[in-house]
């Protein structure tokens, strides 16, 4: 009998949610800054130094903060309409400043596009280069997150406008705060409040700060980030399964292990659905069962989104909080960095490979670097065996590997450079990239030995498939063949998920009980340790479960509830941890 395998996929990133995060040592970042370029951007002064084109400026004054905005009207149907300074507010641009730019709008008319344009002009007015963003339009309040653009030549004039195209005679949209401004780096969502010049002493509109959402490869952004929902497809033989909810008995205890291994959790510090105290709290716990480890995603899209060499100090600090509070619980980091961002393979999506490795290696050691003593080891992309995180050969995979490896290790000689975690034991992937040149590029072979189907305990014996845990020798027989059997393997992934099973449930999608899910993962780092003494780190998937996923498997993983109590799994952790 064959059956279609969906494997879990984990590491995402930030992506597609927005982190947030409240950090009281957060700088202001005050320095490096100019004043807004733009003469009345808040409209204080009335319509004084704006004009419209194919347009009706008007003033209202239900502005963001209860003040003055402006009005645009289209005055004829299916036109396009701007609104601009005139002249340009920077006459003379420097090469190579970032230039930020953003503005609030609001429209009636709900889901139009409306962009905010930076456009760098020559003396001769000559168009040189255009950076954009496009929203749609909602009709409450709404700001751009901050369009950075990076002069191309001294001398140029730069010019700010909001443009939408088409729509109905007689339609607006309203805008306010609107900022221009010079920086030694690109902008941050939380600073455009203090970059406004009229001083009018009132805050930014009551709530919190919201961050900008991590960078994808589209204008209109939200990163990253492909899902950890995101499943595969594969065809093999079935095994016999157990009925759902029935457990299956523990084999006899191994013989006493030689080797202990570093047991950790995957932890999505970055993802959107964390507070601050969330992240504190679960770290706690982790460390509080004896973990040693935790594995945290980083968007290479969010980290250098904006374009080439542009830091995004606001995912940098986000990044620093999460490394920093789980070192100062004793706990070791792997970083994992993964996805694509837009203007490094020509807006094709997070999961393509960039168009030159160099652009990954030049952060790959950035952040090697930056965290040089703090993070522990990186580990070289996701899944890469799999197109929902790698939309590229094996060759290509390689390649970017082989550019990684000096990288990091000029950023950070003692961090390990991990081969990146390949869904399940995939042995005949593993041959592949080393026929493509791969060996001398890592330290560690990270698998994601994930059984498949779903309930299989992590003892079930070796079928000749990729999908079970006790097919690791094949990997390990790669290794020796090409000489690399000194190298250790690590489970960057591992996990069951706990749910309940239905009639016609493929066989990928089963789960297991909340106790079962316990008792494997106990089982599968015994069976490790006896059996496999290569391996000394263990990630198991995940920290914490979460119902915002997209379906019932996903949602199941996970040793913590979402309110951060203790499931079964935690527990039987914590015991078997803390009792060795």
């Amino acid at each position: 009998m064959t059956l279609t395998l969906r494997v879990p996929l984990s590491a995402t990133l930030m992506l597609l949610v927005p982190a947030v995060l409240v950090l009281s040592s957060q700088a202001s970042g005050a320095e490096g800054r100019t004043q807004n370029r733009l003469r009345n951007g808040s409209f204080e002064r009335g319509l004084e130094g704006w004009s419209g084109h194919r347009s009706r400026l008007s003033l209202t004054r239900n502005g963001v903060d209860d003040n003055r905005a402006v009005r645009v009207s289209l005055q004829r149907p299916h036109a396009s309409v701007e609104i601009f300074q005139q002249p340009r507010p920077v006459p003379s641009t420097q090469a190579g400043t970032v230039y930020s730019a953003t503005a609030w709008a609001r429209s009636a008319a709900v889901g139009e596009r409306l962009c905010l344009r930076v456009q760098e002009w020559s003396a001769q007015q000559r168009l040189l280069d255009t950076s954009s963003r496009c929203i749609g339009l909602k009709r409450e309040w709404q700001r751009f997150v901050p369009v950075n653009h990076v002069a191309v030549r001294s001398g140029s004039q730069l010019g700010v406008s909001l443009f939408r195209r088409g729509g109905s005679s007689g339609k607006s949209f309203e805008a306010d705060r609107i900022v221009l401004t010079s920086w030694e780096r690109p902008v941050l969502e939380e600073e455009v409040d203090d970059m406004l010049v009229e001083n009018r002493g009132r805050s930014a509109p009551h709530g919190p700060k919201k961050p900008p959402p991590p960078t994808t490869t589209s204008e209109t952004t939200t990163q990253v980030t492909t899902t950890q929902s995101t499943t595969t497809s594969a065809t093999t033989t079935s095994a016999t399964t157990t009925a759902p909810g029935t457990t299956t008995p523990a084999p006899a205890p191994p013989p006493p292990s030689t080797s202990r291994a570093g047991v950790g959790t995957q932890f999505h510090c970055t993802w959107g659905y964390y507070t601050d105290a969330e992240r504190v709290t679960v770290l706690d716990r982790l460390a509080e069962a004896g973990a040693e480890w935790v594995r945290v995603d980083i968007g290479w899209s969010a980290i250098v989104g904006q374009g080439p060499y542009m830091i995004s100090q606001w995912h940098v600090d986000l990044a620093d909080r999460c490394v920093d509070l789980a070192r100062a619980r004793g706990l070791k980091v792997l970083g994992m960095l993964h996805m694509t961002p837009g203007w490094a393979n020509g807006g094709q999506g997070a999961t393509t490979p960039p168009t030159n490795v160099n652009d990954y290696a030049w952060a790959a050691r950035w952040v090697a670097e930056h965290f040089r003593g703090r993070v522990a080891a990186w580990e070289v992309w996701n899944e890469p065996n799999l197109s929902d995180f790698w939309q590229g050969t094996v060759g290509q995979y390689v390649e970017l590997l082989r550019a990684a490896y000096p990288a990091i290790k000029a950023g950070d000689p003692g961090a390990l450079v991990l081969f990146a975690g390949v869904a399940h034991n995939d042995a005949p992937y593993i041959q592949a990239a080393y026929a493509a040149g791969a060996k001398g590029s890592f330290d560690v072979l990270a698998t994601h030995p994930y059984q498949s189907p779903g309930d299989l305990p992590p003892e079930t014996p070796d079928d000749g498939s990729i999908y079970r845990l006790s097919h690791l020798p094949a990997v390990r027989q790669v290794m020796r063949q090409n000489g690399d059997d000194a190298k250790p393997v690590w489970f960057t992934e591992l996990g069951w998920s706990a749910h309940d099973n239905w009639p016609g449930i493929a066989d990928w999608q089963r789960g297991v009980t909340p106790e079962q899910q316990g008792d494997y993962l106990v089982r599968a780092v015994r069976y490790t340790e006896a059996n496999f003494s290569y391996v000394p780190v263990i990630i198991l998937y995940r920290e914490r479960a979460w119902a915002g996923d997209s379906d019932v498997h996903q949602q199941g993983y996970g040793i913590l509830n979402g309110d951060l109590s203790a499931r079964p799994a935690y527990t039987a952790l914590k015991g078997f941890l803390r009792g060795r």
